[in-house]
């Protein structure tokens, strides 16, 4: 069951770490996802989130360059408040993830993280859409 949770589900993911962008990826396609595209910093990111359209946007919050993660979340939601972003992050300081809520992020997974924790999330995604398509 675990193998098919994302199985239609495209996402476009942002790190500035290579390893990390490698390990989500190839987490990811183990549980069936369409992974459409990589970003390294917040310009690229934004680009991809834009060329793709993508289910969920994960992002990480800590990017070189001159847009941050919370830059991006930002104008993801401005462009398509209904998208799905989760942050994707080592940073837990209050202040930070009280921005991170408040920008709109539909969820955060702190670094390190399990399989189990991207199972996890694309369940909440799965039910998110669900009952927003029984709502409409």
């Amino acid at each position: 069951m675990n193998e098919e949770i994302g199985k239609g589900v495209k996402i476009v993911l942002a790190d500035d770490e290579e390893s990390m962008r490698s390990l989500l990826d190839n987490m990811l396609r183990k549980l069936s996802c369409e992974v459409a595209d990589t970003a390294k910093d917040g310009r690229s990111a934004l680009a991809a989130f834009q060329k793709y359209r993508p289910d969920i946007l994960l992002l990480d919050i800590s990017m070189p360059g001159e847009m941050s993660g919370l830059d991006v979340l930002k104008a993801v939601r401005a462009e398509s408040p209904e998208s799905h972003v989760v942050i994707v992050s080592g940073e837990t300081k209050a202040d930070l993830v009280r921005q991170i809520i408040s920008a709109g992020a539909n969820g955060f997974i702190v670094k390190p993280f399990s399989f189990e924790r991207l199972i996890k999330m694309l369940e909440e995604y799965r039910k998110k859409r669900l009952s927003s398509k029984a709502n409409s």
